[in-house]
């Protein structure tokens, strides 16, 4: 089992019920499967709560597979030069999600997948210069009823985050937008167009 990061929740330090029940949790798990973790943003004090057992990969991420290869990474710093010599890159970070209202004022937020693609002329020389076929981009959602996510297809207060976004390089109005369950709903440009309507 492989962990893309924010295992804990509180920055910059840790609570005692993290402190107390991580340890708990990464036992657990390691009976049994092998537990990975690619840390995130809010995995600061994360080395001291995880068994030997539980191996940490570096933040800018890991690739899998010999010939159709995968790139998994957090999101919160860019990925490693490797990781965009990969057929997919598999991040977090963002908690994407879509919102639905009704004529009534009723309100709905679910949590959704986001299949991207990557324009590699915004991406930073060092990685630019590698890059022969960019890979697809897919964004995680937050797998928690405790974070409702950022809606994509609503003019929310801030940008997806991260540098990957934050350079531009995410071809956003493009995305295809995913339910959980895997339903299609369209793009994001679609998508906020019909949310204008509303």
């Amino acid at each position: 089992m492989i962990i893309l990061g924010d295992v804990k929740h509180n920055i910059p330090i840790s609570s005692w019920q993290e402190w107390r029940e991580i340890p708990e949790f990464f036992e657990e798990m390691s009976r049994l499967v092998q537990v990975e973790v690619v840390p995130g943003n809010h995995d600061g004090d994360l080395r001291g709560m995880a068994p030997a057992s539980v191996k940490l990969h570096n933040v800018q991420g890991i690739v899998l597979g010999k010939k159709k290869k995968v790139g998994l990474a957090h999101g919160h710093a860019w990925p490693a030069p490797e990781l965009f010599d990969t057929e997919l890159l598999v991040t977090g970070h963002n908690h994407p999600a879509i919102e639905f209202r009704d004529k009534l004022g009723g309100r709905i937020v679910e949590q959704v997948w986001l299949r991207a693609s990557i324009n590699p002329s915004k991406l930073p020389n060092k990685i630019r210069e590698n890059v022969t076929k960019p890979p697809g981009l897919l964004v995680l959602p937050a797998f928690s009823e405790l974070v409702s996510g950022a809606p994509v297809n609503r003019k929310i207060p801030h940008d997806l985050i991260g540098p990957l976004f934050k350079s531009g390089a995410v071809n956003l109005k493009k995305a295809q937008v995913y339910l959980l369950d895997g339903t299609f709903l369209g793009n994001i440009e679609n998508l906020k167009k019909l949310s204008a309507r509303e």
